[in-house]
């Protein structure tokens, strides 16, 4: 239950000595690999100083200001990025500290650090602070939120809750899953307060919504107005692509496929990556009556965002979308346990941290492919075509400039898509063939060619017709050079 805070200095020194740790520990765990394909995107970015994603507003423009601040330094735009996700992660374990103390009060020191702990070293966290992602950078904006909810649930005045519908009106600009935050904290500030204390007026409740509604309103027309893509229809663009992809890719046919897609969601997303924090609430609506509705409202809030886990991406984000919800639990964990247990807790969380970690940070590829790839084309002008990670991510980091783009993604279109952009890429690629000398990467063409899926297949049938193709070999350089094969002109680049 919320109570007044502890001294307001002991505990600012306290988070500022937690986050202060956590930082020490993510950068110190800092992944070379990546996570999947928006940390390219990221880092593409902000090599071109594109800010105007409208999917999370604010995501762009943040590591394009760290970017501007940190590589002075010395640091390399991907090891900024990087950064920007250990920051940000450390930046919310103040305020979840500050959210604790608020809400158990004065006299429970190891109950509040304890859950700051817990929060920090959650597996999922420890990893997304530690490689170029949006939810590191995210965890700020709704750690704030939970703690305006606190401080609703502590004096309900509609100022604080004005001033919460604002917070999660903001973390929206971040990432957009930041609208569910809403409904989630409401339903738990509700929840959580004291059986005596007066009900809770609805028109409080309408206070945030309608906070919420204004300045996410004024924020996306000032987005757009500065130049940024429209975010409502960005989002719903993602939302589509993704469903019609999953349409396409994922067994749906049965009410049995979607509990069995649900059940491993709420394994891989949920109880996994947040042990043992996910295992707080079994003990939480265990206990008595007062400790149990909020549980249940955390309850509802994991089964929604499963829900839409597996809904929009089909599960197995390693928990990255259920971040959010960490804090609630951690508090409920911390609040029943004895402190030897909770640092217990602690130290499996730590450890299940750490091994995720050291599974993941294994980049394919050698370090020294961009070397040899120069030392293969002295006195020519590179473009290497490529989408296989263990090549693009070392030149992405190494030497962006080499890069050609145009297969970036090919996996996630479906036969169609593909099929109808195979000519705009096709011209792409010989209109640069006449300034640049292009080559297809190794890898990629292997898995293009052998590789068993159709859009391989057209992709592979659509470069082979239209450039010949020399193989180049330098040490860990292995590639096709492309040379434009002159054909007649009525011929059709698109397979009938």
């Amino acid at each position: 239950m919320p109570h007044s805070g502890t001294r307001p200095s002991a505990t600012v020194w306290r988070g500022l000595a937690l986050a202060a740790a956590a930082f020490a520990l993510y950068a110190g765990l800092a992944q070379d690999a990546f996570y999947r394909s928006d940390g390219h995107a990221a880092l593409i970015a902000v090599y071109q100083g594109d800010w105007t994603d409208g999917r999370h507003p604010w995501y762009r423009p943040i590591l394009l200001l760290l970017t501007h601040v940190l590589t002075p330094m010395g640091l390399s735009p991907f090891e900024a990025v990087r950064l920007a996700s250990a920051l940000g992660t450390a930046l919310a374990v103040f305020v979840w500290h500050q959210a604790a103390a608020r809400w158990m009060g004065p006299g429970r020191t190891a109950a509040i650090v304890g859950s700051s702990v817990l929060c920090a070293v959650a597996p999922a966290n420890v990893f997304f602070a530690t490689v170029p992602e949006v939810h590191g950078v995210f965890l700020p904006f709704a750690a704030v939120a939970w703690w305006g909810g606190v401080r609703c649930a502590h004096a309900p005045t509609r100022a604080r809750f004005a001033a919460l519908g604002a917070a999660t009106a903001m973390a929206t600009q971040a990432h957009a899953t930041g609208h569910f935050l809403l409904p989630v904290i409401l339903a738990w500030v509700v929840a959580g307060r004291e059986r005596k204390t007066p009900r809770l007026p609805v028109s409080r409740l309408g206070t945030a919504v309608a906070a919420h509604a204004l300045l996410w309103t004024a924020l996306t027309l000032a987005f757009i107005a500065a130049g940024g893509q429209n975010p409502p229809a960005t989002q719903l663009g993602f939302v589509d692509h993704h469903l019609e992809l999953i349409r396409v890719t994922t067994d749906r046919s049965s009410c049995a496929a979607h509990l069995e897609g649900l059940a491993q969601c709420l394994l891989h997303d949920w109880l996994w990556p947040y042990l043992p924090v996910s295992l707080a609430l079994l003990l939480t609506l265990s206990r008595q009556r007062a400790h149990r509705s909020p549980a249940v409202v955390l309850t509802a809030a994991v089964a929604l965002y499963v829900g839409l886990t597996w809904a929009l991406v089909a599960g197995d984000e390693r928990g990255a979308y259920l971040a959010p919800l960490v804090w609630p639990a951690a508090i409920g964990l911390a609040a029943h346990l004895r402190q030897r247990w909770i640092w217990t807790a602690a130290l499996l969380g730590t450890g299940l941290a750490w091994h995720g970690v050291a599974e993941h940070d294994r980049p394919g590829g050698s370090p020294a492919y961009v070397t040899d790839l120069r030392a293969a084309t002295t006195g020519e002008r590179p473009l290497v075509l490529t989408a296989h990670p263990y090549e693009a991510e070392w030149l992405l980091r190494d030497a962006y400039d080499l890069w050609l783009r145009e297969l970036n993604g090919w996996r996630r279109l479906t036969p169609d898509r593909l099929r109808q952009s195979c000519p705009q890429i096709l011209d792409r690629l010989h209109q640069l063939s006449q300034t640049r000398d292009l080559y297809l990467g190794g890898l990629t063409a292997l898995e293009l060619k052998e590789g068993p899926t159709p859009q391989g297949y057209l992709l592979w049938a659509q470069l082979e017709s239209a450039f010949d193709m020399t193989l180049v070999t330098r040490r860990t350089f292995v590639a096709m050079r492309l040379e434009t094969r002159q054909t007649d002109p009525t011929r059709k680049t698109t397979p009938p």
